[in-house]
């Protein structure tokens, strides 16, 4: 897909519920089904800032909430390529707020997700945008030729773990805030490692990681009011939007092998309820990856090339 200014989509139609699904051999399904119509539906719609922080992910839903539909290319550079069928998660009773989505496109290395199915046709190649603004665009694209060749791609290796095949985990070395480095052991940010999540909102740290970055970040902020806790959020301020607009709010990098990412302002603090949080978290459960949510992956192109296992990021990649 392209990502050119009328091409900020994802495309999708129609679907069908299927009551049983067992995966990876869709296909069979699909060729007993007749083709839909292609036609268009915002990225937005699916990749959504409010989604819950444990929606479930494509990876493990049960199989009978699995639907299929159709994906058709932009009309600028793939009028004439329609995928008639493919399968995309199916939340129980749409329990969680899609808004006017109707699932979820998966974006790992398993069977059901979206990369896998259209390999064949798009190969092992995807990148994505997510705006940080509500009415802006993002987009999925899929294909070597539809991502950005720009040299301010920066790539930071993919990290293999036997245990979890359908992941990739990132190295992550450290977090700066305000120019200073935190003193933080990378062992404690990839124990027992680190991916990234388009349908997690908050970034998840291992908890002595999130104690230090949430100390150096109230000292920072002391000028200004805390609030109430906000569920698992616990660093929130009693700060109108128009005040925030004018608060100068610390820099927060995230270090990667070979790849510094600097969070977008959006990405630092979020609204919930009557007050702004912190947009970072600690973990629920040590023995689980690290996760680097979708508002701190805002505005960035973020380039999955799973042929040369890397991930690259390009900033302002929206526009």
């Amino acid at each position: 897909m392209s990502h050119g200014s009328n091409a900020n989509h994802v495309l999708i139609a129609t679907s069908k519920k299927i009551p049983s699904l067992n995966l990876p051999a869709p296909s069979l399904i699909h060729k007993s089904l007749p083709a839909p119509p292609c036609a268009l539906i915002s990225i937005i719609m699916l990749v959504s800032a409010t989604l819950p922080p444990r929606a479930p992910t494509p990876s493990n839903m049960e199989t009978n909430h699995t639907q299929t539909g159709s994906l058709s290319g932009n009309a600028n550079t793939h009028s004439k390529s329609c995928i008639p069928w493919f399968s995309f998660g199916l939340w129980p009773q749409q329990q969680w707020r899609l808004r006017n989505g109707s699932g979820v496109l998966g974006l790992a290395r398993d069977p059901i997700s979206i990369v896998s199915q259209l390999s064949s046709t798009f190969g092992r190649v995807f990148s994505y945008c997510l705006p940080y603004l509500k009415d802006s665009k993002g987009y999925l694209a899929l294909g070597r030729s539809t991502t950005s060749s720009s040299t301010a791609t920066k790539y930071t290796p993919i990290i293999k773990d036997p245990s979890q095949p359908s992941r990739n985990f990132i190295h992550f070395i450290g977090i700066s805030i305000d120019g200073r480095k935190l003193p933080i052991d990378p062992s404690i940010l990839n124990s027992p490692g680190t991916i990234l999540d388009t349908g997690t909102p908050i970034t998840r740290l291992p908890a002595k990681a999130y104690t230090v970055l949430r100390d150096s970040f109230r000292r920072l902020m002391a000028a200004y009011p805390l609030g109430e806790k906000a569920k698992t959020l616990d660093t929130c301020y009693l700060i109108t939007e128009a005040k925030l607009k004018q608060i100068p709010l610390p820099k927060i990098v995230m270090h990667f092998k070979d790849v510094d990412v600097e969070v977008h302002r959006s990405g630092i603090l979020v609204k919930t309820r009557k007050v702004f949080c912190l947009a970072f978290s600690a973990k629920r459960d040590e023995g689980t990856p690290g996760i680097i949510g979708n508002k701190q992956q805002s505005t960035y192109e973020v380039v999955y090339d799973l042929d040369g296992e890397k991930i690259g990021f390009r900033p302002n990649g929206c526009s």
